[in-house]
């Protein structure tokens, strides 16, 4: 499935595009993340970076690298560490509004 986004507030700073507004997950969670279109978030060249506030428990994460939004859960079993992925096909549909504030051109 994917990942729906609510846009609220853009503006520039700098040569940054600064965007803030929610984002809603699906029901089936992939393995490795959900994958972030710069289109998305109204960038046009790329997505520095994205920073999420509270999430019911989970822990949303920007993987810059693969143009990615990872979420994590705690696990406090010593041999997983302390964030594991969430696992594949996992429904996380309950993250319905996420805030979040990303940088971009």
């Amino acid at each position: 499935m994917a990942l729906t986004w609510t846009l609220t507030k853009s503006r520039r700073i700098g040569n940054l595009k600064m965007v803030t507004g929610t984002v809603a997950f699906d029901s089936s969670y992939p393995t490795g993340g959900e994958e972030v279109a710069v289109g998305d978030l109204g960038m046009v060249q790329d997505i520095e970076m994205i920073s999420f506030g509270t999430a019911g428990g989970y822990v949303p994460t920007w993987d810059n690298t693969n143009s990615k939004i990872k979420v994590y859960y705690g696990n406090y079993d010593a041999a997983d560490g302390v964030l594991i992925d969430v696992p594949n096909e996992t429904n996380i549909s309950a993250l319905s509004a996420v805030p979040f504030i990303a940088f971009g051109r």
